[in-house]
């Protein structure tokens, strides 16, 4: 490979990371809105479809929460994982290009929670 090429390469990795990012704090910021109009986060059984079609027995549901093809897959093709393990809490995460968790660079895991989400960077 030629230095451009691996030089694209590189860009295209970070900008899948960015990609990532970015999808992460916009299916938060949906969390919020369902949070608002529910008075809790989704189940992690009920997990981000919640966003899009309304669960049985929850009441103040006003979505759909997402647009443009609703809950999407992260840029390596998988799909966000999603847990909340309290009624007032949730994580959302990509394990990164390898799939796997931990790792470094484009390998790394991409999350965000409501403690993140809390406190003021």
């Amino acid at each position: 490979m030629t230095t451009i090429e691996l030089d694209r390469l590189g860009r295209l990795g970070g900008s899948r990371r960015e990609a990532a990012s970015v999808r992460i704090e916009k299916l938060a910021g949906a969390l919020e809105l369902y949070q608002v109009g529910t008075g809790r986060y989704p189940t992690t059984e009920m997990g981000l479809h919640a966003l899009e079609v309304a669960p049985e027995s929850v009441i103040g549901w006003s979505g759909p929460y997402l647009r443009r093809g609703g809950v999407p897959l992260d840029p390596w093709s998988r799909p966000y994982i999603y847990t909340s393990r309290t009624p007032d809490d949730f994580s959302i995460r990509t394990l990164g290009r390898d799939g796997e968790e931990g790792g470094t660079g484009e390998d790394a895991d991409l999350f965000t929670t409501t403690d993140q989400l809390a406190s003021p960077d």
